[in-house]
């Protein structure tokens, strides 16, 4: 198993993302349903959770799992909270 810094991980992911981004645009130019492209992202990043939660937590359970991944998705919701939240006040 290889073994990547957080930083080195969060480049990675950013990349795969910007990739999925200009794939998508190319779908949509070539008019691929918008719902199937979504599913495909949406796929894609599950399993870039999963591959960072797996490295952060090798010996992890399925519960175990399926419990940070949760509160990850909290985390991220409660961020965007925070952002419109300030976004309203200026």
């Amino acid at each position: 198993m290889n073994s990547f810094s957080k930083e080195e991980l969060i480049k990675v992911r950013k990349e795969k993302l910007k990739r999925e981004i200009n794939s998508a645009q190319k779908l949509i130019k070539k008019k691929i349903e918008p719902l199937e492209i979504a599913d495909i992202f949406f796929h894609d990043i599950m399993k870039l959770l999963e591959s960072g939660i797996y490295e952060a937590s090798p010996d992890i359970n399925q519960e175990q799992f399926f419990e940070e991944l949760r509160k990850k998705i909290i985390f991220n919701q409660n961020l965007k909270n925070i952002k419109r939240k300030r976004e309203k006040l200026v």
